[in-house]
């Protein structure tokens, strides 16, 4: 078994090998980390807001379609959004939201965020462009990932 390193935050506990590295990140309300191993980035960022219950859902599907957009934005005409969802926590607390999307030959994001009353909380991955890689790259690196909800 690898060696670990525990990142607490206020918002979000995480648990990460040691050849994850952190990197010096502009926005204050993110935290970044690289694996050179891997050939993987991780970012965790936290937007505190107030969500009305009613508002949740369009909040969530609108968090979404931002981001996507925004890879849209970096490599336009070639991303492609292989699954997302929007549901219900198991906690009953907060929207989970993902997203799968592929640049062929150029990277994968795998997303996963938390919609509460008060907060977006969003993990971005971004790996290497081999779809099985990259998921059981995310599954592990998630097994660490503990947010805090609501």
């Amino acid at each position: 078994m690898s060696q670990m390193h525990r990142y607490p935050y206020n918002e979000f506990m995480l648990e990460l090998p040691v050849h994850w590295r952190q990197y010096a990140n502009p926005d204050p309300a993110a935290v970044a980390f690289h694996s050179e191993e891997l050939g993987a980035s991780l970012i965790v960022s936290v937007q505190f807001l107030t969500i009305a219950h009613d508002k949740a859902e369009a909040v969530a599907t609108n968090n979404l379609d931002a981001r996507i957009a925004a890879h849209e934005k970096q490599y336009p005409g070639r991303v492609e959004t292989l699954r997302r969802t929007v549901q219900m926590h198991s906690a009953g607390n907060a929207l989970e939201t993902s997203y799968v999307a592929e640049v062929q030959g150029e990277a994968m994001f795998l997303y996963v965020g938390h919609v509460t009353p008060r907060k977006i909380q969003s993990a971005l991955m971004v790996t290497k462009p081999d779809r099985q890689a990259a998921s059981s790259v995310f599954n592990a690196t998630m097994r660490g990932y503990l947010p805090k909800t609501p």
